[in-house]
């Protein structure tokens, strides 16, 4: 991966990540990893896809552009049942805010969505994995954002989006 290196300060809420173009890839698609305790990177993790700023999951270049906002939008499955729904914090702040460390990985597909390849290694220590870090972000839109349609609307939104029946 060319871009981003381990602890890439994100100021703004953009960020690009490059990388080097990989033999018979059709498309790539750029992961992020949430963490349980994302400031520590410890605890429980889950890998998602992220959009890139033309709301693409499968990105045709070696190059792409994020918009953290954009992509704080979009629920995730964020549920842990046990003894009814619970929703953790991120199911409605989103993964990325200020204080936030997310490793990156990009991986490379074919045209029948064959994985051809992985910047991540099968092991390895997330420390030298490439990543971003969280600056600029606060919470004054979606506080906004729950203030304006209600915790009620918003959970449901979650519900619908994630298909909790």
């Amino acid at each position: 991966m060319i871009n981003p290196k381990p602890g890439l300060i994100v100021k703004d809420n953009k960020f690009v990540v490059e990388w080097e173009k990989v033999e018979g890839a059709e498309y790539y698609t750029v992961y992020a990893i949430g963490f349980e305790d994302p400031v520590n990177m410890k605890g429980s993790n889950m890998t998602f896809g992220l959009i890139d700023e033309n709301r693409e999951y499968k990105i045709r270049d070696n190059k792409a552009i994020f918009d953290l906002e954009l992509i704080n939008r979009k629920k995730l499955g964020s549920t842990f049942r046990t003894k009814g729904e619970i929703i953790n914090p991120q199911a409605i702040l989103g993964y990325f805010y200020k204080g936030a460390e997310m490793p990156i990985i990009v991986s490379a597909y074919d045209k029948e969505g064959n994985k051809l390849n992985s910047s991540i290694p099968l092991a390895t220590y997330y420390d030298n994995v490439p990543s971003i870090k969280i600056e600029g972000m606060d919470f004054e839109n979606t506080y906004n954002n729950i203030k304006d349609q209600g915790i009620r609307t918003i959970l449901n939104e979650i519900r619908k989006d994630n298909r909790w029946d």
